[in-house]
This record gives structure tokens, C-alpha cells and sequence, in this order.
């Protein structure tokens, strides 16, 4: 089975999560499994009862959080050099992190797509 984990973020000031407790319905709808690290969600208002109701697994540990096949994350590592650079041990090279690489989709060296990978779109 195909796991997403979602890590909580550490920013500084970073308010937002990188999925929605809606969103983690439809991907357990979908068959995947969740992780979510306890309190991901709390700054962007979403306690991990409301992630758990939808599905979603939470962990104490951030390690397993890495451990599933994709981790979406809203700041990866190069947006988020310093707090983020401990994530840097936990992700395997031929693991997909799904989040922003810059600060601003305007700096040079951002990456960004605005074509859905074949079966992530809703019109698939």
C-alpha cells in the first residue's frame, strides 16, 4: 500500500499543512494510507482528532512520517534550510517530496508544475 505522510512544519511563523483533513478523506478513499505527525495541523486549525475522523494515522515520531512512499510538505527543504535541515537524513533518495522548494515562485530556481501527474487529477 502507498503511504503519504504529512510532517508537521517547522518554519518559523509556518502556519499552514500541507493536507487538509478533507484531503486526507479522499486519499484514504483513494486507498492510501495517511500519517500525519501529531500537530500538524493545530496551526492551521485542525486538531489530529479532526485528521484521525477522516482516516488518517497520526505519529508521535517525525522519522515515520519519512518513512511512508511520498511526504508532502508545504516547506521543503530548500525553502526551509535552517529548520528543515534535520529532514534532510530522514528522506531517501528515490522518495517524491511534494511541497514549495523556494520561498517565492517568483525567485530564480523554483520548482513548480502546472500539469497534474497522470491519475492525480480529479478529472482522471
Amino acid at each position: 500500500m502507498n503511504t503519504v505522510g504529512v510532517p508537521r512544519e517547522t518554519f518559523p511563523g509556518e502556519r499552514r499543512v500541507a493536507l487538509t483533513p478533507a484531503a486526507v478523506q479522499a486519499m484514504a478513499g483513494a486507498g492510501l494510507q495517511v500519517n500525519v505527525e501529531a500537530g500538524a495541523g493545530l496551526e492551521a486549525g485542525f486538531p489530529d482528532d479532526a485528521y484521525r475522523d477522516k482516516g488518517a494515522t497520526i505519529v508521535a515520531i517525525r522519522r515515520e512520517v519519512f518513512a511512508c512512499t511520498i511526504v508532502a510538505q508545504v516547506r521543503t527543504f530548500p525553502a526551509n534550510r535552517g529548520a528543515g535541515a534535520p529532514d534532510l537524513e530522514l528522506v531517501r533518495a528515490d522518495q517524491p517530496v511534494v511541497g514549495l522548494a523556494s520561498r517565492s515562485p517568483a525567485r530564480r530556481g523554483a520548482s513548480s508544475s502546472r500539469e497534474p501527474a497522470p491519475g492525480c487529477s480529479p478529472w482522471s
